[in-house]
């Protein structure tokens, strides 16, 4: 246990010395958005914390592309979709192609490492989730509206 502290520490100190010299956010912040303390401590601190960072996205990329094309999607997504209004789905269009912006910059980043580039990677994702986090926020509360509604119509729905 004392040797995963140390680590664990250890990783927020070099981390506290790449965020001063490179304008970081603090550890904390990134920690609380992204959980970069299971991250494990490596030479590569900062592609890791990016490639993590990028993970999350991806995932809530995955949502967007489900409720923009639902060909394979889960039945319920249909339901969803059916009970959502115009403005969220022009919003799930915004945020995909904001969000995809970001990954398809982080590709080249993947293939060779620069320890600057990755740090400015790094302040960008941060910034872009920050200014988008309440608008995945206000698509989930959607979502979740749009499977109230679609329930209390299959509730009233007659089968037999």
């Amino acid at each position: 246990m004392e040797q995963k502290k140390d680590k664990a520490q250890m990783q927020r100190e070099i981390y506290e010395n790449l965020q001063k010299k490179y304008s970081l956010p603090t550890f904390n912040e990134l920690n609380r958005e992204f959980e970069i303390e299971r991250i494990k401590l490596s030479s590569f601190l900062l592609k890791d914390i990016r490639r993590n960072m990028i993970e999350k996205i991806s995932s809530v990329i995955k949502l967007l592309e489900m409720m923009m094309n639902p060909t394979s999607a889960p039945i319920f997504m249909f339901a969803v979709l059916k009970n959502m209004k115009a403005d969220t789905k022009k919003l799930i269009e915004t945020l995909y192609k904001d969000l995809t912006s970001v990954t398809i910059t982080m590709v080249r980043l993947d293939i060779s490492f620069d320890e600057k580039a990755e740090a400015d990677a790094i302040k960008n994702i941060f910034k872009k989730w920050n200014s988008n986090k309440p608008h995945i926020i206000g698509i989930c509360l959607s979502m979740e509206d749009a499977w109230k509604e679609s329930s209390k119509k299959s509730d009233k729905s007659y089968l037999g």
